[in-house]
């Protein structure tokens, strides 16, 4: 696999919102979502990472989710790999979920 691309995709396509809104419901925030266009995203990315060690978005990750990112296949890892990868609307929600404090 040296020297090659090997694009992974599993049995379900998510957009950058729809796994947004999993890690919402599993934490339990109940908070409003504001909506902008994506351009008027880059000048505020732009200052964070200017003003911070570590901004909660960067310029080029605004640059990124404009894009579609979808793998050759919704079966590459099984014809790569040799075994199917579960949906990440059946474990998200769970794993992503507040943990007690102990």
């Amino acid at each position: 696999m040296l020297g090659h691309i090997v694009e992974l995709g599993g049995p379900e396509v998510v957009t950058y919102e729809t796994i947004f809104d999993w890690f919402l419901h599993a934490r339990n925030i109940k908070k409003a979502k504001l909506k902008l266009p994506v351009p008027l995203l880059l000048g505020p990315a732009i200052a964070m990472e200017a003003l911070s060690t570590n901004p909660p978005i960067t310029a080029d990750e605004v640059r990124m989710i404009q894009v579609d990112n979808l793998a050759a296949g919704i079966d590459s890892v099984s014809s790569q790999f040799g075994w199917r990868p579960s949906a990440p609307s059946s474990w998200a929600p769970v794993n992503w979920a507040k943990k007690p404090r102990r």
